[in-house]
């Protein structure tokens, strides 16, 4: 049984992702970001700004929807805090 720490999970999305996308797009927009925690099916990720949030689930919703139901199971949902 897998371990669900966040930052296996989210390692193991970040090498799905990184082979979807330009390094510029993935080094400005998943790099930064830092997983919390993952626990009750919710995988808590800290990103930079709400306008992040925003460009991200605009623009990758799907890629990341689909990478972390791979990779944690389908149903996780995700929350995102803000540094500021």
């Amino acid at each position: 049984m897998m371990s669900h720490l966040p930052e296996k999970l989210w390692s193991k999305c970040l090498e799905v992702i990184k082979d979807n996308l330009s390094d510029a797009s993935f080094n400005t927009w998943f790099v930064p970001i830092v997983p919390l925690q993952y626990e009750n099916n919710v995988l808590v990720l800290q990103v930079p700004s709400q306008f992040f949030v925003e460009y991200i689930e605009e623009k990758y919703i799907d890629l990341l929807r689909e990478t972390i139901y791979r990779v944690a199971g389908p149903g996780t949902m995700l929350k995102y805090r803000d540094w500021e």
